[in-house]
């Protein structure tokens, strides 16, 4: 039985992403002072504006961990150069160690943008040893590139390992759930 899944953020859950957001602005390089608190929008569409300023259109995927909402990410895909990456953020009251349970999320996405011939190479940011070795522990073959003494890039192109993607989501029990509705969001359960 599946014991993690993601779901698309709604409007009722501004407040966990406002506080997601602050909690992890300083680590993903966003001003915690962004937000226009006189603007008619809720916190999940600015947080959504801010952390894909690039990237429109792509939505906020709440982690779900044994019935707690632990964090947030967002899966940034660059159609020119076929390329995936995105950003993770947990909330101050989850376990500090609910951001890899969140990193591995956002792998597994982006393992299955690829597998949907969507994209061809894997590329995220990581800021903490332990990301890069929740990251290498699902997809071994992930090549990591030093940027700053801070932060690491790990990249992964599907066309050298084809098969190698379809095992590991395999192995951790990926089930697609049904797309939301408006947005036609990628949500899915597994065990991790």
């Amino acid at each position: 039985m599946a014991n993690t899944y993601s779901r698309v953020a709604k409007e009722s859950d501004s407040k966990f992403i406002y506080d997601c957001f602050i909690n992890s602005c300083a680590s993903n390089a966003f001003d915690s002072t962004s937000f226009d608190f006189s603007s008619n929008l809720d916190f999940t569409s600015q947080v959504a504006n801010i952390v894909n300023e690039r990237h429109f259109g792509n939505e906020l995927f709440i982690v779900n961990k044994n019935g707690k909402d632990i964090g947030f990410f967002t899966s940034h895909k660059n159609h020119i150069s076929k390329c995936i990456g995105g950003l993770v953020f947990c909330h101050p009251k989850a376990c500090k160690m609910s951001i890899i349970t969140i990193i591995r999320f956002l792998l597994l996405y982006d393992m299955l943008a690829v597998m949907d011939d969507r994209v061809s190479t894997i590329s995220i940011s990581v800021w903490h040893p332990y990301m890069e070795q929740a990251m290498l522990d699902v997809l071994p073959e992930m090549i990591s590139h030093k940027v700053t003494p801070v932060v690491t890039v790990l990249s992964s192109c599907f066309h050298n390992i084809p098969g190698l993607y379809h095992r590991i989501v395999d192995s951790f029990e990926v089930k697609l759930l049904a797309p939301d509705t408006n947005s036609g969001g990628l949500c899915f359960e597994c065990i991790l």
